[in-house]
């Protein structure tokens, strides 16, 4: 840092890149605004051959893929149901004995890249809540015989009015290279067609939308707080003082004698170090002032934890199962299990059932004499929940035990209702991690706080 502009070094203009898109493999793209929650679709207006816009730039699918990478919490929530609905795998059951039944579950295995197919499948439920796979089948005497499967992603995949075919293209924006595609039917001809996977959301005809896509907004704004915090911390100045002198400095060794001092005080080595100025007359004494502190990194602190737990909601996932914990609430591991039972049954157990039935109906395509059933998998199971266990109340019997029944009621006093229950070997109850409700009532004119 130079005063007055002595000991700067030359400013070399740059060409301004910060509204450059950047891409790896997915290309992203420059979010507009407009409320994202609610993409536009009209079965009128449609392009190349009649596909139909899914947004009004027709690219919304486009959009939910680069959500799942700009927010923290919405692609750490995907990641977590993909891996609460196939992290314990999979069962293929022969519907009958011998080699050749064996022969066809492996060839339909390696033909559609099963292990492969079913984690794709598990993403693109939720994060696009539509599927699709090409099937491209040869002729033989008693009709046609699939020969090979390939997934294609579901934003690259539009519709026409009638839903007989899929539109494909590597870029919407543009676009380029449309191929129409018809879907499946066992009275179609085409030696290359579409087996589709859509799940069923109400008022929706042509495209459905996923249920967290409520939340759109809240997620693109998560990805943005953080580039926000990176830029205003980046692009701040962070001075502690500044130093006033009256007039020019008097040639270069004052100019290195101010610079001096200034590096001399700089540092933890020097903190606390007292300045001493002298001059001839007051007027030319230096003046030194503190600057304010820059709080732009502060930006959004207030609003961090409301972005989370509004997509927490969009996806009905407990926040507490990401991690996050709401300010003034109490619970410990076992409302975490008890959080995670209900997000099982409400969000899981009917995505494992869309699954199952899907990937059945495309092996009964393919002639595959098995049942496909996904195993039932927890990720949080007994073993990482703290539920006190009978060890805790053991130890909690043996200390009353050693102390006097004057002792012994004061430490009652401070259990929790699970912890007095455990004592007598009786279950927990939900709600009872909390400090016995029949305390002794305050005095009046104590302060005292109530937890509806």
């Amino acid at each position: 840092m130079g005063f007055f502009g002595f000991g700067n070094k030359a400013v070399v203009q740059q060409e301004d890149t910060s509204g450059e898109i950047y891409s790896f493999s997915t290309p992203f793209m420059k979010i507009k605004e407009g409320n994202l929650a609610l993409p536009f679709v009209d079965k009128f207006t449609t392009k190349s051959a009649g596909a139909i816009y899914f947004g009004i730039d027709n690219l919304f699918p486009q959009k939910l893929d680069q959500y799942y990478y700009t927010s923290p919490m919405h692609g750490a929530i995907i990641d977590f149901k993909k891996n609460a609905t196939i992290g314990g795998g999979y069962e293929l059951t022969p519907k009958s004995d011998g080699m050749d039944t064996l022969v066809k579950i492996n060839t339909f295995k390696n033909i559609v890249k099963l292990d492969k197919l079913v984690d794709k499948l598990c993403m693109s439920d939720e994060l696009h809540y539509r599927a699709y796979i090409l099937i491209r089948f040869r002729k033989e005497k008693g009709g046609l015989k699939p020969e090979d499967a390939t997934w294609v992603e579901p934003s690259k995949v539009r519709v026409n009015q009638s839903k007989s075919h899929v539109f494909i293209s590597n870029d919407w924006s543009r676009s380029l290279g449309v191929k129409p595609v018809p879907v499946y039917d066992p009275n179609c001809t085409e030696l290359l067609q579409c087996f589709v996977y859509e799940v069923d959301t109400p008022g929706q005809d042509y495209y459905p939308i996923p249920r967290y896509a409520s939340a759109n907004n809240w997620i693109f704004l998560d990805g943005e707080e953080s580039y926000l915090q990176k830029t205003n911390i980046i692009e701040s100045i962070f001075p502690s003082f500044a130093l006033f002198f009256p007039k020019k400095p008097q040639g270069d060794k004052e100019i290195e004698a101010v610079q001096t001092s200034v590096n001399k005080a700089k540092g933890a080595q020097h903190a606390g170090r007292i300045f001493t100025f002298f001059a001839g007359k007051k007027e030319e004494m230096p003046e030194l002032k503190e600057i304010p502190k820059n709080n732009n990194d502060n930006l959004f602190s207030q609003t961090s934890q409301r972005i989370d737990i509004k997509i927490c909601q969009a996806h009905t996932i407990d926040p507490i199962l990401m991690g996050v914990r709401i300010s003034g609430s109490l619970g410990n591991g076992s409302d975490i299990k008890q959080s995670y039972v209900i997000f099982e049954k409400n969000d899981i157990t009917p995505r494992r059932k869309r699954i199952e039935l899907f990937v059945n109906n495309l092996m009964r395509l393919f002639g595959t004499p098995a049942n496909f059933t996904i195993n039932n998998y927890q990720i949080i199971s007994e073993t990482i929940v703290e539920d006190g266990g009978a060890e805790s109340s053991k130890k909690i019997l043996e200390t009353l035990q050693k102390v006097s029944p004057l002792v012994a009621n004061k430490i009652i006093e401070k259990l929790t209702d699970n912890e007095i229950r455990g004592i007598a070997d009786l279950p927990n109850v939900i709600g009872g991690n909390r400090i016995q409700a029949n305390q002794p009532p305050q005095q009046q004119g104590e302060n005292t706080t109530v937890n509806g």
